[in-house]
C-alpha cells in the first residue's frame, strides 16, 4: 500500500497496524523527518520512506522491483498541478493498482466551495501574484509596469518555468497566452502547487476514462466525536442524509472519496 502525500504518517502506522506493507511517499521534507522520528519513537512505521512526489515513486518501485497492489491518498489530490501526469506514473505502477483519494474540494459543496474560493481569491492577490510579477521583472527587464501587472494577472495558474514561454508568447505576438483555469483556482509558482483546486466532476471521470480506469466517487461526512447532544443529533442527521442520499448527500458532503479501479 502507498500512503501518498503521506504528511505526518499517521495513515501509514494505521495501514501497518492492519497489516500492510506500506511505503511512505511526501514531497515534504520535513513531514518525512517527521514520520521518521515518530516510527523510531513508538518502535514501528512503514516498511519504505520515499521523499519525493510521483517520479521519485514510481523509480523507487522499479529500482527495487516492488509489486503496489493498493495506493492511498488523503487531502492530496487538490494540490497536484498537473493530473494527467500523476495517473500516467501511477498507471505505471501496476495495472491492476486500486487508488483512493479523498479530497474536501467538493464542487458540488457550494458552501464550502465559496469559502475556499474566498481563500483563493486572498492569496492570489496578496501571495501568488506579486510573486509572479517579481519573476517576470526579472527575466522581463524591458517589460513596463503596466505589462508586468497585465502578464502577472494574467498568469494564474502557472509556475516559474512555465512563465518562460509565457512572456516568449507575448514578445513574439504581442498578445497574451490563454492560460486553461477558472476564474478562481490558483497555484504557488515554485512547485505549482494547487492551493484547494475545485475541479468538476467530470474531469475525474475523463481521467478515469483516459487511463482505463473506472471512477466512482462517494460522500463524505462529518466528524461527530467531539460533538454532544442536539448537535450530535444534527451531525448525526447530515451524515446521515450525506450516506445514503447521491445528489443531496453530495452537496451536503465536507469531503469526497475518489475511488478509481482498472476496468
Amino acid at each position: 500500500m502507498v500512503d501518498f502525500g503521506g504528511g505526518h504518517g499517521f495513515l501509514s502506522l494505521y495501514l501497518k497496524q492492519k497489516g500492510f506493507k506500506v511505503i511512505y511517499c511526501d514531497f515534504n521534507p520535513s513531514s518525512v523527518s517527521t514520520i521518521q522520528k515518530i516510527s523510531q519513537k513508538i518502535g514501528f512505521g512503514p516498511d519504505y520512506y520515499i521523499e519525493g512526489s510521483y517520479q521519485e515513486l514510481l523509480q523507487f518501485i522499479k529500482d527495487r522491483n516492488i509489486k503496489v497492489d493498493y495506493l492511498i491518498s488523503t487531502d492530496t489530490i487538490e494540490h497536484i498541478h498537473d493530473l494527467d501526469e500523476m495517473f500516467n506514473y501511477f498507471s505505471q505502477l501496476n495495472s491492476s493498482i486500486k487508488m483512493l483519494f479523498t479530497t474536501a474540494s467538493n464542487p458540488k459543496n457550494f458552501i464550502k466551495a465559496k469559502r475556499l474560493r474566498k481563500l483563493m481569491e486572498k492569496d492570489e492577490i496578496e501571495e501568488y501574484c506579486p510573486k509572479r510579477k517579481e519573476y517576470l521583472k526579472k527575466i522581463g527587464p524591458e517589460l513596463t509596469e503596466k505589462e508586468l501587472e497585465l502578464l502577472a494577472t494574467k498568469s494564474r495558474g502557472l509556475r516559474y518555468v512555465d512563465l518562460i514561454d509565457f512572456l516568449e508568447y507575448y514578445r513574439q505576438n504581442q498578445a497574451v497566452m490563454q492560460v486553461d483555469v477558472d476564474q478562481y483556482n490558483c497555484c504557488e509558482p515554485d512547485f505549482g502547487s494547487w492551493m484547494e483546486r475545485i475541479l468538476p466532476l467530470s474531469d475525474y471521470h475523463q481521467l478515469a476514462k483516459k487511463y482505463n480506469f473506472s471512477c466512482t466517487i462517494e460522500n463524505g461526512f462529518y466528524c461527530d466525536v467531539d460533538k454532544k447532544g442536539f448537535k450530535k443529533k444534527v451531525v448525526s442527521l447530515v451524515n446521515f442524509s450525506a450516506l445514503k442520499t447521491s445528489q443531496l448527500g453530495l452537496i451536503l458532503s465536507p469531503f469526497i472519496t475518489l475511488k478509481f479501479a482498472p476496468k
